[in-house]
This record gives C-alpha cells, sequence and structure tokens, in this order.
C-alpha cells in the first residue's frame, strides 16, 4: 500500500508500518547511517530498489528535489530566463513573479481609488517657522509661500549687490 506522498508502506510481524524503501535498504544493504536520509536517485518515491537509494544529509535530499522540479507549480518551464534566484537561493519562476507583482499593484491602485483621494492639509507655518497667517501668505503656483521668508531673501539679495 501506498501513502498519500507515494512511498510505499508494509507490516511486517508488528503492528505499526513501515516505510518499503528503508526495509529494502535495510536488508539488501545495512543500516541507515546516522544523520542521514535515503535520496530516490531515480525520482520514483514508490522504488524499492537499494541500488536507487543513496544516503545524503537532508540538505543535500532537499536540493536534489528541487533541482529535479522542471516546472513552477503553474506550469512554467524553470529555464535560465524564466528563472529568478532569491537571496536565500530559491528558485522563482519569473512569470508567475511578475503575475503576482502586477496583481499585488493592481489591487493596492484599487484600494487608493476606492480610499477616495487623501484631503488637503494647508501647512501651518513655513520651514523656517513663520506662520502661514493672512497677512504672512500668499499663493504663487499653487503653493503657499511665506511674506517673511521672501523679504528676507529680497534684503539678502540686496545686501549682496551692495557689496560688489
Amino acid at each position: 500500500m501506498r501513502d498519500p506522498k507515494g512511498y510505499g508502506r508494509f507490516q511486517y510481524a508488528t503492528r505499526d508500518q513501515r516505510l518499503a524503501y528503508r526495509v529494502s535498504y535495510g536488508l539488501m544493504v545495512g543500516e541507515i547511517p546516522e544523520a542521514l536520509q535515503l535520496d530516490h536517485l531515480c525520482r520514483n518515491t514508490g522504488c524499492v530498489n537499494p541500488y536507487h537509494l543513496e544516503p545524503v544529509t537532508a540538505a543535500v535530499n532537499k536540493a536534489r528535489a528541487a533541482e529535479a522540479k522542471t516546472h513552477c507549480p503553474s506550469g512554467h518551464p524553470y529555464t535560465e530566463e524564466n528563472t529568478y534566484r532569491s537571496p536565500k537561493g530559491a528558485r522563482v519562476c519569473r512569470t508567475c513573479r511578475s503575475a503576482t507583482q502586477r496583481a499585488d499593484k493592481d489591487r493596492r491602485k484599487e484600494q487608493r481609488r476606492a480610499r477616495g483621494p487623501l484631503p488637503r492639509v494647508r501647512p501651518t507655518h513655513c520651514k523656517h517657522g513663520h506662520a502661514f497667517d493672512e497677512a504672512n501668505t500668499y499663493l504663487y503656483k499653487g503653493k503657499y509661500h511665506c511674506r517673511a521668508c521672501r523679504a528676507a531673501r529680497e534684503r539678502a539679495r540686496t545686501a549682496a549687490k551692495k557689496v560688489r
């Protein structure tokens, strides 16, 4: 019988089930070394041929399994042009990544559209700390400007001309 991941299982002389490939390797080759896993070189999880099994570390087993995949979960091929390596080293389908980014951008755009324009808040002071009140404020090209700062700039310009 097979488990949901496709590994063969059987019951032998006891009530607990054993993985068929591990029992096969143990009987035909020997004990599985400590801290190692058996990697199916044939990539067939139901295979019990001990010559198709190799003891490797968990990292090597995981890397081999990832490299064996030729297509992303959506069916796009992992080609040189279509594969992006994440900073952690994982393979990412560029087609799916672009579609996800585009969908995220559209979703954020729709949220902004539904929220409506942000209310414009009129500034209360200029960058130099002068209050924007009726007497000290003028509008130029759609922006508020400070009369006190303008007068200070004019005084500085006039003083610079006199020095020359």
